[in-house]
């Protein structure tokens, strides 16, 4: 954030309120940084940025699962259910106990585990399933770890989403966040991809959507 005359914020967010935030601190363009420049935005509260999104897009939210219930009582009173995923749930037991202890209608819960051996991964992936989440984000430096083998990643078919972040390559197997790496890893089994560069990953998928359709075409021909 910046302050109104431009200059950069010093203040903690413990050390101030939510209107004092609203009030006296700017947005920075982009994904900020101190490079990045100001905006005339405000920062929003989490009601505001929901209500904002809703209607438009999905709104994921990092290190949620902490917060959980205070964050699903907002996203209940907003009717959001539909649109919010909340990210990092690391246990299946937690899992289920949040959506007993929640009810439903309930946001999209994004799983997460972090490990490579390909029996946990499973049996995490089986479990998470099995608790009512449809999506789950696996993560490895190595390109060849079982994160991406089709033993995994067939747990999701029918099932759920695997996800998978291309924002830095110890993320993603070393991989780089463009277009061949990500129909690399949509033709592995993911289905759910975080970039930085969204609007190209959109038309990425356009064709590669364009494409299995043509196919399908011709096949059906043949």
């Amino acid at each position: 954030c910046v302050y109104k005359d431009g200059k950069s914020a010093t203040a903690k967010v413990s050390e101030e309120t939510l209107s004092d935030i609203q009030e006296y601190y700017y947005l920075r363009s982009s994904r900020g940084g101190a490079n990045a420049k100001p905006t005339g935005f405000t920062v929003p509260s989490l009601e505001q940025a929901i209500e904002k999104c809703k209607g438009s897009i999905m709104l994921m939210l990092n290190n949620a699962w902490e917060y959980g219930d205070e964050v699903q009582s907002v996203i209940k009173k907003l009717e959001a259910d539909d649109i919010v995923i909340i990210r990092g749930a690391t246990d299946a037991e937690d899992i289920a106990a949040y959506i007993d202890r929640n009810g439903l209608p309930i946001s999209h819960i994004c799983g997460y585990f972090d490990g490579t051996m390909s029996s946990p991964i499973k049996k995490y992936v089986k479990s998470a399933l099995s608790a009512g989440i449809k999506i789950v984000e696996l993560s490895s430096h190595n390109s060849y770890s079982s994160v991406f083998n089709n033993s995994v990643l067939s747990k999701f078919k029918d099932n759920g989403r695997a996800f998978i972040s291309t924002t830095s390559k110890e993320l993603c197997g070393e991989r780089e966040d463009i277009r061949v790496d990500w129909s690399d890893l949509a033709a592995r089994g993911f289905s759910v991809i975080e970039t930085n560069f969204p609007y190209e990953l959109v038309k990425c998928i356009e064709e590669l959507e364009s494409y299995r359709a043509t196919l399908s075409s011709l096949i059906t021909k043949a």
